[in-house]
């Protein structure tokens, strides 16, 4: 019963984004169509490889946190058209020139800073010295990102400063038409995002600026065109759907032969805990000798669905394997100071790198891997069941209260586009804490409900005075 629930929430997001897409407002059901994409089908895929008490754990808890995120964005919808329905016409003033200029000077600073911290500069690394392996790209990548020896406040300055004034000052700057400027700031964010090589920040950058520059710029696209691009998207998707099952080097066919994979498949097989799964099969075939005769474009699809529709909900679920079995749930552990300055505190997300992934494959995961679970795993291991429905509510209101204090403003829609576009992206990667902080959510929320205050304080001066 829960199975047909969650296909059937599952399908009806991804319906209505497509038709909202079809509409020119490709916000709408972003963030429930993410979740059910990266988490939702996925899981339900995945199901039968998973450890079968776990997995009913995880299935209740995703069915919880699938309707809070369903309905968010519905009554997101219901409120932009309460709220948006009289409107004078849209509002092209940008950011206050002072203003983009103190957010140039701030990003440029901390981005400045950033790359000066780095022992060596990972892009530059990987191209220039003898930086061959994988295994030493993610240890240059970790060197350069969170095993800094500086304070974490910078850590989310560094990110929240790409994901979140970046988009904001691009928008104000075309809205000027300052359109070289607006290409060189795009080059330097873009060189700055890639040069950790770390691909999540460059993708959300990128989602952002798209969403951005189709929302605003709907009504110059000639609506024939824009159908068949649409339904030429919808059909590369069934073309991937397809490849990936057919193919016989995809997890769902791929059959292990060389002799060493064997015996790791087979003491695998052997734990109780960690079930074997299609992500593991991704990691076992790229020992294969078939798998180095692969095409460039076929890793690269493979990579993609492994990385994108696999691993966020594997991880996710050896959260759920590991509490409370293995250890009592975390509670507050690890988001209070004096828990985190404890000498023998270890983060919940490299216990479980560690325990899922580093004692697994060795080879390709180091002893400071960091995996870290989706919202609803995380609350899960905190407080259980009652975490998981606690977390839902209160995403359920930041896109409620999100779609409330936003207008018809370019301004306010830049501020949400990137707001969604970031939550949504984000909720099957990372704890409700880490979306608040570290991903600058948090700091979006309360822009945006300060401008809503602003524009009641100023419509009540306004009444006042013209009575």
């Amino acid at each position: 019963m829960f199975q047909a629930v969650l296909w059937l929430v599952s399908l009806t997001s991804i319906v209505f984004f497509i038709h909202a897409i079809l509409k020119g407002r490709p916000i709408d059901f972003f963030a429930s169509c993410v979740w059910s994409l990266m988490m939702v089908i996925p899981f339900l895929i995945s199901e039968p490889t998973f450890i079968a008490s776990a997995a009913s754990v995880q299935r209740l808890a995703l069915l919880v946190s699938s309707l809070a995120v369903f309905s968010g964005d519905w009554l997101s919808i219901q409120l932009k058209k309460k709220f948006h329905k009289v409107s004078p016409g849209k509002d092209y003033r940008p950011l206050d020139y002072k203003l983009e200029c103190l957010i140039f000077i701030i990003t440029i600073g901390l981005w400045s800073y950033h790359l000066y911290l780095m022992p060596e500069i990972p892009l530059v690394a990987k191209y220039f010295s003898a930086m061959n392996t994988e295994a030493q790209s993610v240890v240059s990548r970790e060197n350069a990102a969170k095993m800094l020896p500086i304070s974490r406040i910078f850590q989310y300055a560094f990110h929240s400063s790409l994901l979140v004034l970046c988009p904001i000052l691009l928008a104000s700057l075309a809205l000027r038409k300052k359109w070289k400027l607006a290409f060189i700031y795009l080059l330097i964010s873009l060189l700055y995002s890639r040069a950790a090589l770390a691909k999540g920040p460059i993708y959300i950058l990128v989602a952002s600026l798209t969403l951005l520059a189709f929302t605003l710029n709907f009504h110059r696209i000639n609506r024939m065109i824009f159908k068949r691009t649409v339904l030429t998207g919808v059909a590369a998707c069934l073309f991937f759907i397809v490849f990936i099952r057919i193919h016989p080097m995809s997890p769902f066919n791929v059959k292990i032969s060389t002799t060493s994979q064997l015996a790791t498949l087979h003491k695998f097989k052997e734990t109780d805990d960690l079930s074997v799964t299609y992500a593991d099969y991704s990691r076992l075939s790229s020992f294969e000798p078939e798998y180095a005769q692969l095409s460039a474009l076929e890793r690269n699809v493979f990579f993609t669905f492994y990385r994108v529709l696999l691993i966020p909900v594997e991880v996710a679920h050896r959260w759920y394997s590991y509490y409370p079995k293995h250890t009592d749930f975390l509670g507050f552990s690890g988001l209070t100071p004096t828990s985190r300055s404890d000498p023998h505190f270890e983060h919940p997300a490299q216990v479980i790198g560690s325990w899922a992934f580093r004692q697994r494959f060795p080879t390709l995961y180091t002893s400071t891997n960091h995996s870290y679970a989706s919202f609803d795993a995380d609350a899960h291991a905190r407080w259980g069941m009652l975490g998981v429905v606690i977390v839902s509510v209160v995403v359920f209101l930041m896109l409620g209260v999100a779609a409330y204090c936003s207008d018809h403003s370019i301004m306010s829609q830049t501020v949400y586009t990137v707001y969604i576009v970031v939550l949504g992206v984000t909720l099957p990667m990372a704890s409700l804490q880490a979306i608040l902080v570290a991903q600058g959510i948090g700091t979006l929320l309360c822009v945006m409900i300060l401008m809503k205050v602003n524009r009641i304080f100023l419509s009540t001066v306004i009444a006042r005075r013209s009575s």
